[in-house]
């Protein structure tokens, strides 16, 4: 079960970068801005989200957490930028700021 639950955050973090990595070449191509921008922050966030209540239960250190380590920076790229391009102005510094405390929370907590 904890293998299963490891390759399905592994797999989700590839898909949500692979997603912001298409709407951001699809954006360029097409030179307008999708609606599929929202949905895309929301899975980057989850799969932040499942990666960093994964680090306190696993270690930092541990083997298990070492095929996510390399998503994790990626993934806080990805929420940082996302807000700029799938929210309005308000909603966008209200959802940055909450990422921010977020991580920042986190690793004052764990670190």
């Amino acid at each position: 079960m904890r293998a299963a639950l490891l390759t399905f955050l592994v797999l989700l973090g590839y898909v949500a970068v692979s997603g912001v990595a298409f709407l951001l070449v699809a954006t360029i191509f097409t030179k307008r801005f999708s609606r599929i921008w929202r949905p895309c922050f929301y899975l980057c966030l989850l799969a932040l989200l499942a990666l960093l209540l994964l680090i306190p239960i696993s270690g930092p250190r541990s083997d298990d957490f070492g095929n996510n380590s390399a998503m994790f920076w990626p993934l806080v790229l990805a929420c940082l930028a996302l807000p700029f391009a799938a929210f309005k102005e308000f909603q966008r510094y209200i959802v940055l700021s909450a990422v921010i405390l977020g991580l920042a929370a986190f690793f004052l907590a764990f670190w």
